[in-house]
């Protein structure tokens, strides 16, 4: 909806005093544009009709193309993110490779206040000195609560059930790791799509899987504490907050390599903080929580990785700084 403004502050007959002014566009999700026909367009503001063209893209009204062509700036909420959309398949490629000069990608940001252990109300239990013992009374809480084995290594999903998340490949994976070690539970926490939320719901199997199809944000903090390792299995993310809110847990991640998961998460025996698999499927993905398993089962090597993840900072204290300097420089 806000795509539309950098035209009309530069050619809206009511807004002309505002057409100095300079404009900052942040794409939150590129999926999501704004298209509709030109039938419509006597619904907008009047405007100086020579300038119509910064309007159409693919024969349509294109809010977001739109203001990529008439921002003074363009961001993506992860650099990564940026990159793909730049080389992805389809027009808007050729729109962003276009404007590339004034286009920059700046990671999201959490609430380290809101998304922290030692302090967080939805908590039945708060982190003090000891991660162990943080996941262990918070693993022992939850097993109590849904029966699941607090000995085992916990997987979670907490999340949309769409395809971009890659909902689809979930069950499949599950299914493929279970066959292959008996060591492993799995949370899921979501809604969505209904084939989705059947075929998950039907992965729940006492004391192995608990699926919770709803959502619940206090339900979802309780999940990040228990959890050994937070999945994120998207076809396409933006930013992604889940591994960001996960590894404040102690939680670590095994993620798509795609978008902001690729600029936060990166595997590493040395300095890694989580696993990633580069292509969409079941099968990559299965494999990757293989491997999380199996550092799992290495205690002094997964507390060295879950202190990495722990220390990672994600506050809004960088990106605030670099917001700040891109706007700046726009003054």
């Amino acid at each position: 909806m806000t795509g539309l403004i950098p035209f009309f502050m530069k050619y809206g007959y009511e807004y002309k005093n505002l057409e100095n002014i300079p404009t900052f566009y942040t794409i939150h999700n590129a999926a999501y544009y704004g298209a509709f026909d030109w039938h419509h367009y006597e619904t907008l503001p009047a405007f100086e009709s020579r300038f119509a063209g910064f309007l159409d893209w693919d024969g349509v009204i294109h809010s977001m193309a739109s203001a990529v062509r008439c921002a003074s700036m363009v961001n993506t909420v992860s650099p990564n993110y940026m990159e793909e959309i730049t080389y992805q398949p389809g027009s808007l490629a050729y729109l962003f490779a276009g404007e590339r000069h004034k286009c920059i990608g700046i990671l999201n940001g959490i609430d380290n206040e809101e998304w922290d252990p030692k302090t967080d109300p939805l908590l039945s239990t708060k982190w003090t000195k000891s991660w162990d013992n943080f996941k262990k009374q918070s693993k022992g809480n939850f097993a109590e609560k849904y029966g699941l084995n607090p000995k085992k290594a916990w997987f979670s999903f907490i999340g949309r059930f769409t395809e971009q998340k890659g909902v689809d490949t979930l069950a499949p994976a599950i299914r493929a790791v279970l066959s292959q070690d008996n060591d492993a539970c799995f949370i899921i926490l979501g809604s969505g799509d209904k084939s989705l939320e059947f075929e998950i719901e039907h992965l729940e199997t006492p004391g192995i899987v608990k699926t919770f199809i709803m959502y619940n944000e206090a339900l979802a903090h309780e999940i990040y504490a228990s959890s050994d390792f937070i999945v994120m299995p998207s076809r396409f993310e933006p930013c992604g907050l889940n591994q960001m809110f996960a590894m404040r847990y102690g939680t670590v991640p095994v993620v798509r390599a795609t978008g902001g998961l690729k600029d936060t998460v990166h595997e590493s025996e040395k300095d890694g903080t989580g696993f990633t698999y580069n292509q969409n499927n079941s099968y990559d993905f299965a494999k990757a929580m293989l491997r999380a398993l199996e550092s799992y089962k290495n205690k002094q090597e997964f507390k060295k990785l879950r202190t990495r993840c722990t220390r990672k900072d994600f506050s809004w204290e960088n990106s605030a700084k670099e917001y700040a300097s891109q706007y700046k420089k726009l003054m």
